[in-house]
């Protein structure tokens, strides 16, 4: 395929990359950073804008670009490296465009309640996505389309539906759609004597310096905890503690399912 050449650190395209670690850049532009073959070559067909590729490794990466989008460049070392934001780069990055938000209305939902840290937030994302859960209410949390968290989505990012909601907003959605709130804290029952009702589920993931919000804790009509056997630890972080509770309670609900078909 044919790849457009830039030179110069000074590019206007690589300035752009660069300044997508800004949330506001983020969303005045419409446009999220990927970076690393690995994330890319899961990506959707038609997802990717354009694909920059360091010049070293172009014959590397050329089978993949060509897949991707027909907007790849050939990007000088110096250049390129001043345009990513990790440390060592694997020698591609791509931009692709911040979905709109879709209607919430998945079965079980992830409620991320103050999730600052970008690392816990993209495993939270990248583990619910890969066992069926898309919708993930965001308040005050940290922002789903920052570098950092679209890496540790690994391709959950592709299909997450991430939606933007102040505690009100989510408080009044969620009790206008039916769902039954449940809390995800180390002082609540036991996740696995949890029998969850027909209907609809929202599962909040509290904070990792505050745990869940007064304001969502006031919302829950269950709290569930993970249980701690070992006798030596406290708590798990929010990721952890996210994917061990999607896993039981995805389990549930299709039993649950099964069971209400009958």
């Amino acid at each position: 395929m044919n790849m457009y050449p830039i030179t110069s650190p000074a590019n206007g395209k690589i300035k752009l990359l660069r300044s997508l670690s800004n949330k506001k850049t983020l969303l005045e532009n419409s446009l999220f950073v990927i970076e690393g073959a690995n994330i890319l070559k899961d990506a959707p067909e038609g997802f990717i804008e354009e694909v920059f590729v360091r010049e070293s490794d172009i014959g590397k990466y050329a089978a993949l670009c060509e897949r991707l989008t027909d907007r790849a460049y050939s990007v000088a070392d110096e250049a390129f490296d001043r345009g990513s934001n990790t440390v060592t780069s694997a020698g591609i990055i791509a931009t692709a465009r911040i979905p709109e938000p879709r209607p919430v209305t998945g079965r079980l939902v992830a409620v991320l309640d103050g999730i600052s840290d970008p690392g816990n937030l993209g495993t939270i994302i990248r583990t619910g996505t890969a066992m069926g859960i898309y919708d993930y209410i965001s308040i005050d949390s940290a922002f789903a389309y920052a570098p950092k968290v679209v890496r540790a989505t690994m391709g959950g990012v592709y299909y997450a539906n991430v939606v933007d909601f102040s505690y009100a907003g989510a408080r009044d959605f969620l009790n206008k759609e039916g769902y039954t709130v449940a809390a995800l804290d180390m002082g609540g029952k036991n996740i696995h004597d949890y029998v969850p009702a027909a209907g609809r589920l929202a599962l909040v993931i509290g904070s990792e310096a505050h745990g869940v919000s007064e304001e969502m804790r006031s919302l829950a009509s269950v709290t569930l905890a993970i249980p701690m056997r070992g006798g030596h630890i406290e708590s798990l972080n929010a990721a952890v503690s996210a994917s061990i509770a999607f896993s039981v309670l995805t389990e549930k609900l299709n039993q649950s399912d099964n069971l209400f078909r009958r």
